[in-house]
């Protein structure tokens, strides 16, 4: 069941009335989880797939397809019931799900004041490209590819960045990606900068504990970014990993790139 503690709202649903979404906002109701009283969204519950509205308390705002939140270059294959999301906002550099270095980390706060790094050289959003809904079509944009067992984050990372279409293959993948704006589930609403853009992601087991959820996209050669000075970038696939990954941090010390 999701309980008053699992309350893991997406950046997306706070800025819903600086969107014009003041109408969708005030559908949400805080004081419980995202989709109670299920969690992850009820997947694979057809009772809510089919009435989605009626069994979920938040399931007339989750419903609502916000264009906002769409690339209209990616390809739109998710079945569930919910307002799929492309754009993500920025976990940050290292693997973890729950505390990362990035402008927006899970129930947590991050203030302007806080990003040390210059908001102009740090990332508060890129995008993603959404799930297909099908194990058999394999997507290396919009998967994400499961690396259980015990590891380092830098054996991780190093891991999945040698991954090819060819030997992801063998592993376990999440098909779900960017299904609902309103959680801010890692596989969701929220990528990190552990792997340069358009690589292939990872995820470590069943725990976010543990992930490469790299920003994705159907643009040749890169992908959109916002800054935290609003400024929006394309960065490209080429783009350096360390670079990369300074861009991720707020307070790592580093100057960042000049763009």
């Amino acid at each position: 069941m999701g309980e008053t503690t699992d309350r893991r709202y997406s950046a997306h649903s706070q800025i819903l009335e600086h969107l014009e979404q003041k109408g969708v906002y005030e559908l949400i109701n805080f004081q419980l989880a995202p989709f109670h009283p299920y969690v992850n969204a009820a997947n694979g519950d057809l009772a809510v797939y089919a009435s989605p509205t009626t069994l979920v308390v938040n399931g007339q705002a989750a419903v609502v397809r916000l264009e906002g939140f769409l690339c209209p270059s990616d390809l739109d294959r998710t079945l569930g019931p919910w307002g799929p999301n492309n754009y993500r906002s920025s976990n940050g550099s290292n693997w973890t799900g729950r505390a990362g270095n990035g402008m927006f980390g899970q129930n947590s706060r991050t203030r302007f004041s806080d990003v040390l790094d210059g908001l102009g050289q740090t990332a508060m959003f890129s995008e993603r490209a959404t799930g297909t809904w099908n194990r058999d079509l394999f997507d290396f944009r919009a998967d994400l590819y499961d690396l259980g067992g015990v590891w380092t984050e830098d054996d991780f990372r190093d891991a999945c960045g040698a991954l090819t279409p060819q030997t992801a293959q063998i592993y376990w993948q999440d098909i779900d990606g960017g299904q609902t704006w309103l959680e801010g589930n890692m596989n969701w609403t929220r990528y990190n900068h552990l792997l340069p853009p358009n690589r292939i992601g990872c995820k470590r087991g069943l725990t976010w504990d543990g992930s490469a959820m790299t920003a994705s996209s159907r643009h040749p050669g890169g992908v959109n970014a916002v800054m935290g000075d609003a400024a929006v970038h394309f960065i490209s696939d080429s783009i350096d990993a360390d670079v990369w990954r300074a861009v991720g941090t707020i307070a790592g010390g580093d100057q960042g790139p000049k763009f």
